[in-house]
């Protein structure tokens, strides 16, 4: 683990890269083995599309989210993928659904 600097920027800032990911469907909510998502995925999604970045009250799984999807979008080169490449932020194992 690694403390991550913010370089100043605001939390609408920083979600940029989520919600530009989560537009293109490069968010993934897990899937259970019986087709369901799991309890905690309403409350999770309802937090994201109700985030605006003008100091929302309750916006935790947003910032971790963002870091996720940041830290996705910083490592993708290292790891053989390209900018044309299919790649995610992949909340679900083993199989992926669709952010929603």
């Amino acid at each position: 683990m690694r403390k991550r600097q913010v370089k100043n920027k605001t939390k609408l800032q920083r979600a940029l890269t989520a919600i530009v990911m989560g537009g293109e469907g490069r968010i993934y909510r897990p899937v259970w083995s019986n087709g369901e998502a799991p309890p905690w995925w309403d409350g999770y999604a309802s937090q994201l599309a109700s985030f605006t970045g003008l100091g929302d009250g309750f916006d935790d799984m947003v910032d971790v989210t963002s870091e996720a999807c940041n830290l996705a979008q910083e490592y993708r080169g290292s790891m053989g993928c390209g900018p044309d490449d299919d790649w995610g932020v992949d909340f679900s194992s083993p199989r992926k659904g669709s952010f929603g």
